[in-house]
């Protein structure tokens, strides 16, 4: 019975590795591929591969190349920039629900979460005609604020239940020897925080990295459109460039899949450590 389980295990997390890892597989060997080799050959891997799909995106005067490469920058830019504006902010959110009592607190706490359920999209029609009214359109902090709106309550979410398990006492200490609440909140809570920071900015970071639909509505201009709106423009009426697709697809991994290797340690952590309240 043992061994049969085992077998089972086996096969089943073999399925896994080949669920995830296989379409990344094909997607290098079509990136590698001609497109007239695609159409005309019967075998599966290329039989002249060639890197001149990857070099035609990271080529500054090319055409594809230079709007892969700004798209790039623009996620880039707008992933950060929303981490820099919803972080600060979430942390003293969830510090004043962990540690504050005030009037009308629970009742914040469940319209956060409300807002957390209800999809950007839901109400995409509504904020188009009010970003047209300010003049938001078309512009990176509109999107900013759309993006901020939606990873702000899972950011408190995660941070207050971890600032709950935080014992009061090491904050009276620091108190004690005349430090104020928001220094103890710097000095005390953040330090033994950084898992579970580290998994929140994450959280927003990806996120807002493979956000399609929001910024081909509110920003599709070449000033503010992401890397995942620029990668379905090889899909043209007249042709479709599947080396180029596939090979767009797995640069656009390269940052996250960056990013979640160096800090593995901490995402895991921090995942844990922001999901039970103590």
């Amino acid at each position: 019975m043992k061994k049969k389980f085992q077998w089972v295990y086996i096969l089943s997390v073999a399925f896994l590795i080949i669920w995830s890892l296989g379409p990344i597989a094909w997607s290098i060997v079509m990136s590698v591929t001609t497109q007239k080799e695609m159409f005309s050959s019967t075998t599966i891997l290329p039989q002249e591969p060639t890197l001149t799909n990857y070099q035609k995106l990271l080529k500054q005067d090319s055409k594809p190349g230079s709007a892969f490469l700004r798209g790039m920058r623009n996620s880039l830019s707008t992933s950060i920039l929303t981490i820099a504006f919803v972080l600060p902010i979430a942390v003293l959110s969830a510090y004043a629900f962990s540690r504050i009592k005030f009037k009308g607190r629970e009742v914040i706490r469940i319209g956060l979460l409300i807002t957390f359920v209800v999809p950007a999209l839901a109400t995409i029609i509504t904020l188009y005609q009010m970003f047209g009214l300010w003049g938001l359109l078309d512009k990176k902090i509109g999107l900013i604020i759309i993006y901020a709106s939606s990873f702000f309550p899972l950011s408190v979410w995660m941070l207050s239940n971890h600032f709950c398990t935080l014992p009061r006492e090491l904050e009276e200490a620091a108190w004690l020897d005349g430090c104020t609440r928001i220094q103890g909140l710097f000095k005390v809570v953040l330090p033994l925080s950084y898992p579970v920071l580290f998994a929140a900015a994450l959280t927003i970071f990806l996120n807002t990295w493979n956000q399609f639909m929001i910024p081909l509505i509110m920003a599709p201009v070449p000033e503010t459109k992401p890397l995942t709106v620029v990668i379905t423009e090889f899909v043209t009426k007249h042709s479709t460039e599947y080396g180029m697709i596939t090979a767009g697809g797995l640069l656009a991994l390269i940052p996250p899949a960056f990013i979640a290797i160096i800090f593995r340690k901490y995402i895991a952590g921090g995942l844990v450590a922001g999901s039970v309240k103590g």
